[in-house]
């Protein structure tokens, strides 16, 4: 994966963008479903999260309206930050063998996030002729500063795997950590 910053009064040799609008179309016609793919995994990964912390709160159908009324205002970042630290409480109290576990996990949740908002808002019809993408504009003391990213189908697949395996190791987590409860009781 090749990524660079680079400032905003600065040229880079990778950044010519394509000026053939028939090229810009067949390239953004061979990535679209990747980055829908992408989107989608990543919105079915964020439902398992609400669902994951309604299941720890709630006890009752009232009670899981109350906790999606709460989730339904929340954001991604956020329903990780809850959904670990409602495990991590419950693991401490427990004193259950997942601590590790739960970094690992929350981890892989993150960069899932990461990957995600690299599609989602990157400038996609400014792609140059190497494939670099702006994906994030930083502003700081020293100027503006341009974040781009090489895209190609290969990495866009690794991508759409990393996402689909933080959902998976979340599954796999949950039934883990279900189970230590049970044996708890």
């Amino acid at each position: 994966m090749s990524e660079f910053s680079l400032h905003s009064r600065d040229t880079h040799p990778d950044i010519e963008y394509l000026d053939d609008e028939e090229e810009l179309h067949r390239v953004l016609e061979a990535a679209a479903p990747f980055i829908g793919r992408i989107v989608i995994e990543f919105n079915s990964l964020e439902d398992s999260l609400s669902f994951c912390i309604k299941e720890l709160v709630s006890h009752s159908e009232g009670g899981d309206e109350q906790i999606y009324v709460f989730l339904a205002e929340m954001g991604y970042s956020s329903k990780v930050t809850a959904l670990v630290n409602l495990y991590g409480q419950l693991i401490s109290y427990c004193h259950l063998d997942l601590s590790e576990k739960l970094n690992n996990l929350e981890a892989l949740l993150r960069d899932a996030a990461k990957y995600r908002n690299q599609y989602a808002h990157a400038n996609w019809v400014e792609i140059s002729k190497s494939n670099y993408v702006l994906t994030k504009v930083r502003a700081g003391k020293s100027g503006v500063f341009h974040a781009y990213r090489k895209f190609d189908e290969e990495q866009m697949d690794k991508d759409l795997g990393k996402i689909k395996a933080a959902h998976a190791a979340l599954e796999f987590f949950d039934a883990g950590f279900r189970e230590q409860m049970q044996k708890q009781r």
